[in-house]
């Protein structure tokens, strides 16, 4: 039943008052989700009003601050409206005319007038004079590009018949193709939407008001999932898996029923994730807590617990913050119990886990992130500089004795050998692992020189050194990313046509300067020890800081 007016209901108890069409009362509720556009709110709001005031005209205003537009959609057949070359045809894919794309070109700066969200930009809808969408013309919104999308590769569509929907094309698809038409709107994230739309997340809650929609973040399904989650969780007071404080404990992710998997599906999960998880979830955990006395590691599960190792004092050159691991898949235990260090990484890759940044950037370290550098955090890789806090605490802790004296890890003894049993001193199940790495790669990997490896290197680096001193420098031979000092050029200065920066200096010169700015970068100083490794000829082993 559609709902036309929410106003403020009269009585003690429930506080709104719904109304649908007719007149006709759905009930007083304690909390409303708008779940529409938010003019469309406004309007019901608006309604409500008429009826029984309620005061929100300011909030009414604000949601008719998001803007709207309608677009044409037509889904259609008309290869016309793909890439000549169907070889280029994509799931998405960019049309329009060339002519009316400007673009400026300005140093490093690249700005478009057809970019989406811009006035001739896919998204916009450009008006015909019968009021749809028509040929396209100078002046008129969507004017330069329009989107087409392929559904048979971006929905795995399978049929033999090429399925199209185009948005707000410049020309109609062929009538006889076109398999269906509408109109639908969608939001425009100009300034003053982006403003409002930050005002009426301010108000969220207000008087059991919540409001959802895909125009809550950018436009996409996903945002209006999450917005529509997040005033669920609102009303009904549980907090979202994204938006736990910490030590909150979450839901678990959600599985198949077991009524509809079969016993010998549930029967082999059992075997085949359930029991290594939980094996290899003890074996690293004791592993863990025989290593890690000092400092703070913790690792925080899923389900919301937290497994936590040290006294929390500071250790080597780690900070005396905690290292948080955030582990997304508990198959992080099962590779790092099999495979030790290079299970480690092949999780990390895989995206099982991250470090979390600590909440406050003066906690770090100033030598591992500088104070003023920029935050590069994101949700998919954490703290860019996480792994590097977490090898300090573990290098601390294989350096500084156990509170009874003894060493905690024999790590720095056991890698003196490259043997595969003693790599992974500590975890039993991750020498055999690292024996099974060991044995793949040699029947695998030939390096012999029947495999030709041994020509190859030969045939590289086995020359002398008038070859590289012919196109490097001769000073430091290194291979790339030489700094040039660059100069700005005088208006009148004719040696490069429409150029502003010109080079100056040597190519040795240019290298120094390199050599320079990374010691600098990695603050290097007088007496330290500095391990090169891939420069070649030995460039800043040469060159003091």
């Amino acid at each position: 039943v559609a709902c036309a007016a929410v106003g403020m209901d009269g009585g003690g108890g429930p506080r709104h008052a719904l109304t649908g069409g007719g007149g006709v009362s759905l009930g007083t509720f304690h909390d409303v989700i708008f779940a529409c556009h938010p003019p469309d709110a406004a309007a019901i709001l608006r309604a409500g009003q008429a009826a029984a005031p309620h005061g929100r005209e300011g909030l009414c205003e604000t949601l008719d601050r998001i803007a709207y537009e309608d677009n044409d959609i037509y889904v259609h057949s008309d290869p016309a409206h793909m890439p000549v070359r169907k070889a280029a045809w994509a799931s998405w894919n960019c049309l329009g005319r060339g002519d009316l794309i400007k673009s400026l070109y300005k140093g490093n700066k690249v700005g478009g007038e057809a970019m989406e969200g811009g006035q001739s930009g896919f998204g916009n809808k450009k008006e015909g004079a019968d009021g749809e969408t028509a040929a396209a013309a100078d002046g008129n919104r969507m004017a330069a590009v329009y989107v087409t999308y392929y559904l048979n590769r971006l929905q795995n569509l399978d049929c033999d018949t090429d399925v199209f929907v185009s948005l707000n094309p410049h020309t109609r698809p062929d009538p006889a193709l076109t398999h269906h038409k509408l109109s639908m709107a969608h939001p425009q994230f100009g300034r003053d939407t982006r403003q409002a739309r930050q005002a009426v997340a301010a108000a969220q809650g207000a008087d059991g008001l919540h409001f959802a929609g895909a125009w809550a973040g950018y436009g996409f399904h996903e945002d209006g999932c999450r917005s529509g989650l997040a005033a669920a969780c609102a009303v009904d007071g549980r907090t979202s898996r994204w938006g736990a404080p910490p030590g909150t404990a979450l839901a678990p992710r959600p599985t198949f029923s077991s009524a509809r998997r079969s016993a010998w599906a549930r029967l082999m999960t059992f075997w085949t994730r359930t029991v290594p998880v939980a094996l290899c979830r003890r074996m690293v955990a004791a592993f863990v807590g025989a290593g890690v006395h000092h400092g703070r590691l913790i690792f925080k599960l899923n389900d919301g617990t937290e497994m936590a190792w040290g006294d929390g004092t500071a250790v080597g050159r780690c900070d005396p913050h905690p290292v948080t691991l955030r582990i997304f898949d508990d198959w992080f235990f099962v590779q790092v119990a099999t495979e030790y260090d290079l299970g480690l990484a092949r999780s990390y890759m895989a995206g099982h886990f991250v470090v979390e940044p600590l909440p406050d950037p003066a906690c770090y370290d100033p030598v591992v992130r500088p104070p003023g550098d920029r935050d590069e955090t994101t949700l998919s890789l954490g703290d860019p500089v996480g792994l590097t806090r977490m090898f300090m605490l573990l290098i601390g802790n294989r350096d500084r004795p156990a509170p009874d004296g003894r060493r905690i890890l024999r790590s720095a003894r056991a890698h003196a050998s490259s043997g595969a049993f003693t790599n992974a001193s500590g975890l039993f199940l991750a020498k055999v692992g690292s024996l099974l790495n060991f044995v793949r790669y040699r029947l695998t990997m030939d390096n012999s020189e029947r495999g030709g490896s041994l020509k190859n290197i030969h045939a590289h680096y086995d020359l002398s050194n008038d070859l590289f001193t012919s196109f490097l420098d001769t000073e430091t031979l290194m291979y790339s990313s030489a700094i040039y000092d660059a100069v700005a050029l005088p208006p009148d200065d004719t040696r490069g046509a429409g150029q502003i920066m010109a080079f100056r200096g040597s190519l040795e010169e240019a290298q120094w300067r390199k050599l320079d700015t990374l010691l600098d970068r990695a603050q290097v100083r007088r007496g330290q020890t500095l391990l090169d490794i891939g420069f070649g000829w030995g460039g800043p082993s040469l060159h003091p800081p």
